[in-house]
Order: C-alpha cells, then sequence, then structure tokens
C-alpha cells in the first residue's frame, strides 16, 4: 500500500483528529487567563575605598544582589511591598502559606551573572498591578535594601 492510498483510505480519521486537536487548544486557551508582565532592573553598586580591588568589589556586589533576590520572596518584604504608597491591590491570600505561594507566582527576580544587577518580573492581570508592584519593589531595594544587609556604608542599590 503506498502512502497516497493510505491517506485516501484514512482521510475521514485525519480531518476528524486534526478537527479535535484544534478544537481542544481553542478551548485550553480561552480558560487560560492573561497575565501582564511589568519589568525592573537594579544596579548594585559595592561601594570600594581603595583597599580592595575593582574584582572583588564587583564579586561582592554580585553577592549582595544574589542576596537581595532571596529577600524580597519573603513575607517581610511583600508586607512593605503592599503598604508602600503604590495603590497595590492586597490579593495575596490570607494565611502566610498562601501568601508566600502567591507572591512567588506573581514575582520572579533574578540576580544577572557577573553583573550586580537585578532583574525583577512582576506577572498581574491587571497591567497597572503589575507596574505599580514592580516600581514598589525598585523603591524599597534602593531605599531600604541595605537594611537587610548591613550598612549603607558597604553598597548602594540604583535603578
Amino acid at each position: 500500500m503506498t502512502y497516497i492510498t493510505y491517506f485516501k483510505k484514512h482521510i475521514a480519521l485525519i480531518i476528524l483528529v486534526t478537527m479535535l486537536a484544534g478544537m481542544g487548544g481553542l478551548v485550553f486557551s480561552l480558560f487560560q487567563t492573561g497575565k501582564f508582565e511589568a519589568r525592573a532592573r537594579v544596579l548594585i553598586v559595592q561601594q570600594f575605598d581603595g583597599r580592595i580591588d575593582a574584582y572583588t568589589a564587583s564579586k561582592s556586589a554580585e553577592s549582595i544582589s544574589s542576596l537581595l533576590s532571596q529577600i524580597v520572596y519573603t513575607n517581610s518584604f511583600l508586607n512593605q511591598v503592599v503598604n508602600a504608597n503604590y495603590y497595590i491591590e492586597n490579593n495575596f491570600g490570607s494565611t502566610e502559606q498562601d501568601r508566600a505561594k502567591e507572591w512567588k507566582k506573581t514575582v520572579a527576580i533574578e540576580a544577572v551573572k557577573d553583573t550586580g544587577i537585578l532583574e525583577i518580573h512582576v506577572y498581574n492581570r491587571d497591567k497597572q498591578q503589575a507596574e505599580q508592584i514592580a516600581h514598589a519593589i525598585s523603591f524599597l531595594l534602593v531605599s531600604e535594601g541595605t537594611t537587610y544587609y548591613g550598612s549603607s556604608d558597604l553598597f548602594k542599590v540604583k535603578i
């Protein structure tokens, strides 16, 4: 049996399977909720007074950015974001576990290797809320970042 005769013999089945797969994909996509993404980047600048070389300062800034990227996921940081003056809706859940789980779905933060840069990605169904949360995170890292690591003489966070 050649391919053409096989194809002609089973054309109805091929069309049926193709239509069912297309309809299944359509139904699946209709029930997906769209999310907007807002992005921000902050730079961690290590302060050095000449006693350490630039490479060590750079590696220190990278270490600090890695630490700050983990702090963003804490409940205390979430509370600061919600309480910042950015009109953020507090719909992250009622228990601490629910809040942490929802916060991790909302925010993705990554320390860019060898740069001291933090990339902040915020996902939300409301575009304006995503932008406000990204702005609040950036603002808090700039204004309060040193409280999580120590003296403000060690580093600065810049937008």
